[in-house]
């Protein structure tokens, strides 16, 4: 889209303006009428410089002429003139608080001339309710950096995926979505290690670091260690499960099933054990054990199409 058209697309179709009636020459009604019409023809004709003094003119005369200073505003931004676009947009905005493009173009501009605080409200009250998707990407990101620069990381991922409902296959945006995770978890993992240094969920995400940098063993002895602290933490027992089932030692390999069965233990609802399970059975060839747990995982989760594939496979005599 080129300057001309993203200049079009903010601007007011129309100047509300009274019609004239027969008056004295050069009434202020004529002169009013004279300006709206040449700034419309104007704006149609793509001239931004004249059309400026047109809106201007309208203003004076008739100061709550909403689509007037509605222009006005636009046109002042998109020549660079924010501190002078400020205070159009804000009056737009307040003979008319729906105008949410001006909203979100004033808190654009409040944001170019150091109002900050005042620039994030606006963004944040207009974006919710933008139709233009360019453009409601372009206030998303101006909020993501809003909220990065104080630290609001949470806020800024809410806003992230937002943008990737519009937009799920943006490289951009998903570059975005996984800086903004991983400065999140980062940023819990630091909090955890100082209000909870020993605890089981600290060598669980520590687990989940070593495993992320292939460091098998370490990883395994920290989710271990997060056992013996709280063996019944949720989850715990699957991911050391799971760890020891996909390991290249087949000694370790070897002590999964105990750990999928402890895991049922705690959470009888696991449909994964069951699967993990099910898996170990069919590769020791006890193909009635593993339908069995293959069937109780898909009553469980009835929708999962692992399961039911897993099952397929026990009861067909594992034939894939």
């Amino acid at each position: 889209m080129c300057a001309k058209e993203v200049v079009a697309s903010f601007l007011f179709a129309s100047l509300a303006i009274l019609p004239s009636f027969p008056q004295a020459p050069s009434s202020p009604q004529q002169q009013l009428a004279s300006h709206a019409r040449l700034a419309q023809q104007y704006l149609s004709e793509g001239k931004p410089e004249l059309a400026l003094a047109e809106l201007k003119a309208v203003v004076a005369l008739d100061p709550a002429n909403v689509d007037a200073r509605g222009n006005l505003g636009v046109l002042l931004f998109f020549r660079g003139g924010y501190a002078d676009a400020v205070p159009q947009l804000r009056a737009a905005l307040k003979l008319r608080p729906d105008l949410w493009k001006i909203q979100a173009l004033l808190g654009l501009a409040e944001e170019r001339t150091s109002s900050e605080t005042e620039g994030r409200k606006d963004l944040e009250a207009a974006f919710p309710h933008l139709q233009d998707e360019k453009f409601a990407i372009q206030v998303g990101n101006e909020l993501i950096d809003s909220y990065s620069s104080t630290g609001d990381l949470d806020k800024a991922a809410a806003i992230i995926s937002n943008m990737l409902k519009l937009e799920p296959t943006d490289v951009d945006l998903l570059h975005t979505a996984y800086r903004l995770h991983s400065d999140l978890a980062g940023q819990a993992m630091l909090t955890l290690a100082m209000v909870a240094p020993n605890s089981a969920q600290m060598h669980q995400v520590m687990a989940h670091e070593l495993a992320r940098q292939g460091e098998e063993v370490a990883a395994i002895a920290n989710l271990r260690q997060a056992l013996q602290l709280d063996p019944r933490l949720p989850s715990l027992h699957f991911e050391l499960a799971e760890m020891l089932y996909n390991s290249s030692d087949k000694s370790l390999q070897a002590q999964s099933e105990d750990e999928f069965k402890a895991a049922l233990a705690v959470n009888p609802s696991d449909e994964k054990a069951e699967l993990g399970l099910g898996d170990i059975a069919a590769k020791r060839g006890d193909l009635q054990e593993a339908a069995s747990y293959d069937r109780r995982a898909l009553q469980l989760r009835p929708d999962d199409s692992d399961a039911d594939k897993e099952l397929a496979k026990a009861a067909g005599g594992g034939i894939s």
